[in-house]
């Protein structure tokens, strides 16, 4: 009989404090960095989801926690229990950084 048990054990480290989850979610401690499009529209950080809605005129619309923000490049703003800080606004995507508190 084939043994496979040791073929996903890396899978239980990414669960400790530094975690890179789907979507490009990338922590450390109590800060992630991540980068949302129209094909990674949302994502799980922090215990918390945040989604991508329009990108208008330079500001993002952002979903956190029942909550919708707008957020311009090198704006912070925040939502339920995040602070987020919009790096970067294309067309089509935003890349930030969400902390708690």
């Amino acid at each position: 009989m084939p043994a496979s048990a040791g073929s996903s054990g890396v899978s239980a480290d990414a669960s400790a404090a530094a975690t890179t989850e789907a979507g490009g979610v990338h922590c450390s401690g109590t800060s992630c960095s991540l980068t949302l499009s129209h094909d990674d529209a949302q994502a799980k950080v922090l215990g918390t989801t945040v989604s991508l809605g329009a990108v208008q005129n330079g500001k993002a619309t952002l979903g956190v926690a029942g909550h919708d923000v707008s957020c311009a490049q090198g704006q912070k703003v925040t939502a339920g229990p995040l602070t987020l800080t919009c790096s970067t606004v294309t067309d089509s995507s935003v890349t930030l950084t969400a902390s708690l508190g």
